[in-house]
């Protein structure tokens, strides 16, 4: 499978959750907050090794940003209670379904817990949800 196509399945995924409002495949410029909360895939490192004859082995961290509310916007209790149980809606998720639908071979799910990120200029509250995707394809 190709990158691309591993995004766009997160993003099939994660759109599926419920309290998700919107999950672009295609990078956005800016995040408005009537699309909050919006979750954003960005592909991390990875290694790629043959295994054998024709046979590629592929691993890749995707980075799943889940922006909730801006900071200094709504209350931190009502975006942290809201964050809290998105984030534990993305591990089950993940976990319900670990080759994405066939896409991929397995994954590991891992998370960094609640913070503050930061997009085009902007501090949302959110987490990031760490899944590392594993495949082979031949050669």
């Amino acid at each position: 499978m190709s990158i691309s196509s591993v995004i766009e399945a997160l993003q099939t995924k994660n759109a599926a959750i419920d309290g998700i409002v919107s999950a672009p495949t295609a990078l956005p410029d800016s995040l408005d907050t009537i699309d909050l909360p919006a979750a954003v895939v960005w592909p991390g490192a990875g290694t790629a090794e043959r295994v054998g004859a024709g046979l590629v082995r592929h691993e890749m961290e995707y980075r799943v940003n889940v922006y909730v509310a801006p900071v200094g916007q709504g209350t931190a209790a009502g975006s942290y209670s809201q964050a809290v149980s998105l984030l534990q809606a993305f591990i089950d998720a993940y976990l319900s379904d670990p080759s994405l639908s066939g896409v991929i071979d397995h994954s590991r799910v891992a998370h960094n817990g609640l913070q503050v990120l930061e997009y085009a200029g902007q501090s949302y509250r959110g987490f990031t949800v760490r899944l590392v995707a594993v495949e082979k394809w031949e050669v």
